[in-house]
């Protein structure tokens, strides 16, 4: 599959544009992660099942077993709820799993009402999965990036990646107040920098394509909706 392959539809229709039509549809690649995600599965089931039976059959281990079983558990508790809710809720969270299992990932921008919204996908076992999707005004920026082996060895150890930053809204329940956080999303997988600086600029173009701005920064990585931040020329990118 050729990633970066941008489509374009335009329809007329007065039906089918009720169910906001694709304006353009990008391939992207696949982020991975299925045996990591596979062998931490296991590892929790194994934690978590050893501590139960510990606990279920506690006469038969010393005191300090069951104390070790039941911070397990306690650990599992607590941080389960804040991983699904730190990646927007239940469904995402299952959603960003199963994604990992997906040879088929897509970008695209449809139209609404009062503008356009940009979406993220993949499809498995014949089924479509939207993760997520945000009104184009809700994006920040886009970059491209190296990651944490290269900045912890000092080298480029062709960990780079391209980030989406945007401003989901999330509710907090203990201020009582709706509050904007940027978020990120890594599109396609880490790769070596040459390629990264190629997808990353055909992403730029396909947003670009579909009515989205986006303006070059003084750094050569970043592209920015925010007029004030951008560079005076386009030339300045890269």
């Amino acid at each position: 599959m050729l990633y970066g392959t941008v489509t374009h539809s335009l329809n007329c229709n007065p039906r089918t544009m009720r169910k906001r039509p694709v304006i353009a549809r990008m391939d992207i690649p696949p982020p991975g992660g299925a045996t990591f995600l596979l062998a931490f599965l296991a590892l929790v089931i194994f934690l978590v099942g050893g501590a139960s039976l510990s606990l279920i059959n506690y006469e038969f281990y010393p005191l300090y077993v069951s104390i070790l079983s039941f911070l397990v558990l306690l650990a599992f508790a607590v941080s389960l709820p804040l991983t699904i809710y730190d990646q927007g809720g239940l469904r995402r969270f299952v959603w960003n799993g199963l994604a990992m299992f997906s040879f088929h990932h897509f970008v695209e921008v449809r139209e609404r009402d009062d503008g356009l919204t940009v979406r993220f996908g993949f499809t498995l076992l014949m089924c479509r999965f939207n993760l997520f999707q945000i009104p184009s005004t809700a994006i920040v920026s886009v970059e491209w990036t190296p990651g944490q082996a290269t900045s912890m060895t000092g080298r480029d150890m062709n960990d780079w990646s391209v980030v989406f930053w945007f401003y989901p809204k999330r509710f907090r329940r203990w201020s009582m107040v709706e509050v904007l956080e940027k978020e990120l999303h890594i599109v396609g997988s880490e790769r070596a920098k040459p390629e990264i600086v190629a997808f990353g600029h055909s992403f730029i173009a396909f947003l670009r394509s579909a009515g989205i701005e986006l303006h070059p920064t003084t750094n050569e990585c970043e592209f920015t909706t925010d007029k004030s931040e951008s560079t005076n020329t386009e030339s300045s990118a890269t």
